[in-house]
């Protein structure tokens, strides 16, 4: 069950995605999320198996680290997105 297709946003986007999810998530199942970061080549997924839907409550520390390290290693110079209109 997936809320949202966020694949033209994946797309349109010239950075690296991350993914953060809860293997617990009721909402969203993990292999829904598998199956999206497979079929999107600049994403990439960090499982959380002890996280359910609420992950950035559950543990904001792991997350903004997650984020943070994404953006060191692909900064905001190297930015360039294009909004989508879906």
């Amino acid at each position: 069950h997936v809320t949202r297709d966020w694949s033209a946003y994946v797309n349109a986007c010239q950075l690296p995605a991350i993914h953060i999810h809860g293997t617990h998530d009721p909402v969203v199942k993990i292999e829904t999320v598998r199956d999206f970061v497979l079929r999107h080549p600049s994403a990439r997924l960090e499982e959380y198996d002890d996280a359910g839907q609420l992950v950035f409550y559950e543990y904001p520390e792991r997350v903004l680290k997650a984020a943070v390290e994404l953006l060191d290693a692909h900064g905001p110079s190297d930015a360039e997105v294009d909004l989508v209109d879906v």
